[in-house]
């Protein structure tokens, strides 16, 4: 009689044993699926840090809803602030500002050397008298005298616009500094109303170029202008030289009016 007992035990055990034994299987088997729930999302990169890079999602991503930031942690720090990346993640955001998340990979998308060089020359007038870029409603961006690099020698006069391939990147790195970019002249502005006449002001901000006395394969000489109103208006005549693989501005002077 006791050994039918013990036995009826032992398997009572062992039943319980097997089912616990399914019961954490199932438990981590959710475990592992939710752990393999990726999301990503795409930004412009605004800050290198010694282990991470301050992203700022593009307009649309949903993890703008958590912040206008991201810190990114991440072992690949070959980054260099205003680079396009897409961020590859798993878990949850950890609601600080900026809100951070783990990256399981960040993919840089690769600019040609004629976009560096008008967005070096954009970061950097952006970065002169910044009082003028408080309270702009768009910044719009006259592409309309940015050329490229010819594949035969000819005059400037005759080199090629911009593609729209790298138009279209240089106008999407600008939400960096204003959510409504636009690609519009002056003349086009005005003739939107977008341009007062009293004042001789903007409600947004323009930038374009002009004066292009030199465009060598590694040197370039022009003006860059950002301007909100007839007093308010920063003139930039620039230098630029290809160094490795960026653009370095060794000469610049300033004109306010």
């Amino acid at each position: 009689m006791i050994n039918k007992l013990l036995k009826i035990l032992f398997v009572l055990i062992l039943i319980a044993i097997i089912v616990l034994i399914i019961i954490y299987s199932i438990k981590m088997s959710k475990g592992n699926e939710t752990s393999n729930v990726f999301y990503t999302f795409s930004g412009i990169v605004d800050e290198v840090n010694t282990t991470s890079i301050i992203v700022i999602p593009n307009e649309g991503e949903d993890i703008r809803k958590s912040s206008d930031k991201i810190q990114v942690y991440t072992a690949d720090l070959v980054f260099y602030k205003g680079d396009e990346v897409t961020v590859k993640y798993e878990g949850e955001i950890l609601e600080t500002y900026p809100a951070k998340v783990e990256a399981i990979s960040v993919i840089k998308k690769e600019y040609s050397k004629t976009v560096k060089l008008y967005l070096t020359a954009i970061d950097s007038i952006m970065n002169e008298d910044t009082g003028l870029n408080e309270g702009i409603e768009y910044l719009s961006i006259d592409t309309s005298t940015f050329i490229t690099y010819p594949e035969t020698s000819m005059e400037i006069s005759s080199y090629p616009k911009i593609n729209d391939d790298d138009e279209a990147k240089i106008l999407n790195y600008c939400t960096k500094y204003n959510k409504d970019v636009r690609q519009n002249s002056f003349e086009e502005l005005k003739a939107q109303g977008l341009y007062n006449e009293e004042t001789l002001s903007l409600s947004g901000m323009l930038i374009y170029i002009n004066n292009i006395k030199r465009f060598d394969e590694n040197k370039v000489e022009f003006t860059i202008t950002k301007y909100v109103s007839g007093l308010g208006a920063l003139f930039g005549e620039y230098t630029l030289e290809y160094n490795g693989d960026i653009w370095e501005i060794t000469h610049s002077e300033y004109a306010i009016s």
